[in-house]
């Protein structure tokens, strides 16, 4: 799979999509919200330079084969400013979450500061989104994961 931003560069890539094939990045927010995301997987991944290493940045594409997904997704519009203002006022970690699901991806964001700090316990500060990730503490699940399905809209609840 690969992400690319709204310049065409090289936001994430990885050739796996299921489990044990897991990846958690990190994205600041220091360095501006992304306009929009692009999304493509194929079913043949063979990995050939992009171009990015030319313009210093890290990483490697994925190309080959047939592509079997290809998503625009809006990003920045979708994130209210008043979170973004929080964190710099505040401080704390601004989270792009991002899941990939069979009928498209789903785009998360919050707000990370201490353990205890949030509404529910949690960590975590004004979610949104598609999708939020389920509070689970000492193996208990304290609040239930839920995404929103891409193409129905309907809400689903998780133990994830």
């Amino acid at each position: 799979m690969n992400i690319f931003d709204e310049d065409g560069h090289l936001f994430f890539a990885t050739a796996g999509m299921t489990p044990p094939h897991r990846a958690n990045s990190s994205y600041g927010a220091d360095f501006g919200v992304p306009k929009f995301l692009r999304f493509e997987w194929r079913d043949k991944t063979e990995m050939e330079p992009d171009g990015a290493l030319k313009r210093g940045l890290p990483g490697r594409a994925f190309y080959g084969g047939t592509i079997l997904g290809n998503y625009t997704v809006p990003i920045a519009s979708r994130i209210p400013e008043s979170l973004l203002e929080d964190r710099r006022r505040n401080g704390g970690g601004f989270r792009l979450k991002i899941r990939i699901h069979p009928d498209g991806p789903l785009i998360g964001w919050d707000l990370e500061r201490g353990v205890g700090t949030g509404p529910d316990g949690s960590k975590f500060h004004h979610a949104g989104g598609d999708f939020q990730e389920a509070y689970i503490y000492n193996g208990k699940v304290l609040r239930r994961g839920w995404y929103i399905h891409p193409k129905t809209g309907q809400r689903f609840e998780t133990d994830y």
